[in-house]
């Protein structure tokens, strides 16, 4: 079936608009829900038509497992899963989950952008975006469930600069027969693990691998193993050492490129063991004055809270030798189902946070609302802070959306306003001053109304903004006011003068 083929389908109650992703055994498509009213993204797997029937029954069950699984997640940084099901469209048997259509542009686009500007991310930007996937991941194993495929195109922005950690489960469920064919390495070569790379049998520390090339790559802006084929890559993975970074970043210290490393071992026995262990290390590595004795540091999740606690001295990190028995490392246990806690209600927008709604015993520390870490110290106000976070580009899309929507419509009044003067007759009781102050306030209402929706729905800080359309609104009557009376002329029989009314 080609993908095209679903545009306009009717899936549940969600009706598909068009793709916005694509992959080898399916896509991505922005849907409308019916009930209740929302745009949400859906993922489509289709299984190859040619697959052995009872391949593809097996496929839908374990579909039905993982999905389940995937949906029990709950946690601030993992991008939740409203619903999942099968249909058959065209008789061609399908499955698709519902989630969150996430606005805010994805890390893999970020660090792009960061690569054409020639720039590199601060180091307490990328202790903030390793400390939040870190946590995701650390729940999601707590549960016995692995991702399989951490990488920067499967980190989405939230609106508020939380960063949501999506696809659980779907490599598991593309590696059957189903959905693939023979020879084709499931993953993404260029972040996945020894093992994985050797087909092995994974654990959470595949996960904490693919963690570290991200903060490699966060680091110096590329990932450490590239080729021209994914097996030349794969290959690097399990028989390379990890390239030195101090020649791309010399201001790195000794104590996060051992981080780095100790992430990269190609033994899992030789890695962190959770990705919390690790992004603690990172953090104490990027800010070892903040951990002395008695020092502060900024608490709370990814170094985005309010809150300022006493923290222990720092030592560098040094290797510490995991006594495990000989042979594999079984793997983890099924995930634990997680009773739903709360409610369903809409998204609740509180100063400085947002949470989903599942969520309102676990809500986002205040202050966590910002793209990127806070660069603080004991001496630096929250709001100085905020300020010095590059701007999201999910924010300068929407400044330009709005601010090139107010020009336009400013524009096409304009014309309003040279058809009023222009017109044959114009009413006894106007003036052309009359008529330019009532143009101008149509004009500013309707920027102001365009600015405050658009600035609510996307953007945080908007005060500046709407002051200075204030300060708009009230010069620009004024102004079109005169010079649409000093340019009208008097029309014989239409008893007006041209001036103001008194």
């Amino acid at each position: 079936m080609d993908i095209k083929e679903l545009i306009g389908v009717t899936l549940g109650n969600c009706t598909l608009e068009r793709t916005i992703g694509r992959g080898g055994m399916g896509a991505v498509f922005l849907a409308q829900q019916a009930r209740p009213v929302r745009t949400v993204a859906i993922k489509v797997l289709v299984p190859n038509s040619g697959a052995d029937p009872d391949d593809q029954r097996v496929f839908l069950e374990r579909f039905r497992r993982e999905a389940d699984t995937v949906a029990r997640l709950e946690h601030k940084n993992i991008l939740p899963v409203y619903e999942y099901d099968e249909a058959v469209v065209d008789g061609q048997q399908l499955a698709y989950l519902v989630m969150p259509y996430i606005r805010g542009g994805t890390l893999r686009e970020r660090i792009d952008e960061m690569k054409r500007e020639g720039k590199q991310f601060d180091l307490n930007t990328v202790s903030n975006y390793i400390g939040q996937i870190a946590e995701a991941l650390s729940y999601a194993h707590s549960l016995g469930v692995v991702h399989r495929d951490v990488k920067p195109a499967n980190l989405l922005f939230h609106p508020d600069g939380r960063l949501l950690l999506s696809d659980f489960g779907i490599v598991r469920l593309s590696a059957m027969p189903a959905l693939t064919t023979a020879g084709n390495f499931l993953g993404t070569a260029e972040y996945a693990s020894p093992e994985q790379a050797s087909a092995q049998e994974l654990d959470a520390r595949s996960d904490i691998y693919s963690l570290g090339i991200m903060l490699y790559e966060l680091l110096t802006g590329n990932v450490p193993f590239t080729g021209p084929n994914p097996f030349v890559v794969l290959s690097k993975q399990i028989n390379e050492p990890v390239p030195s970074m101090r020649g791309t970043r010399p201001d790195l210290s000794p104590a996060i490129e051992f981080v780095v490393r100790k992430a990269l071992a190609k033994n899992p026995r030789d890695r962190y063991q959770s990705a919390t262990e690790m992004a603690a290390d990172l953090r104490a590595a990027i800010s070892p004055a903040l951990s002395a004795p008695g020092g502060l540091r900024l608490g709370g999740n990814g170094g985005n809270s309010d809150l300022t606690v006493a923290d222990s001295s720092w030592q560098p990190p040094q290797a510490i030798p995991v006594q495990q028995a000989a042979g594999a490392i079984p793997p983890t246990s099924p995930a634990v189902p997680i009773a739903p806690t709360g409610g369903a209600m809409p998204f609740p927008r509180q100063p400085g946070q947002w949470h989903w709604p599942s969520q309102s015993a676990n809500p986002p520390l205040p202050q966590q609302a910002r793209q990127g870490a806070i660069n603080a110290t004991p001496k630096t106000t929250d709001e100085d802070a905020i300020n010095r976070v590059p701007t999201p580009i999910a924010q300068r899309q929407a400044r330009r959306f709005y601010f090139y929507g107010v020009i336009v419509i400013a524009l096409l009044l304009q014309l309003f306003v040279l058809a009023l003067l222009l017109a044959p007759t114009v009413p006894a009781n106007a003036t052309p001053a009359i008529l330019g102050i009532l143009t101008g306030a149509s004009i500013n209402l309707l920027a102001l109304a365009a600015i405050c929706f658009t600035g609510i729905t996307r953007i945080r800080r908007i005060s500046t903004n709407v002051n200075r359309s204030l300060a708009v609104a009230l010069i620009a009557p004024i102004v079109s006011g005169f010079f649409i009376s000093f340019g009208a002329s008097p029309r014989p029989n239409d008893g007006l003068r041209g001036t103001p009314c008194e």
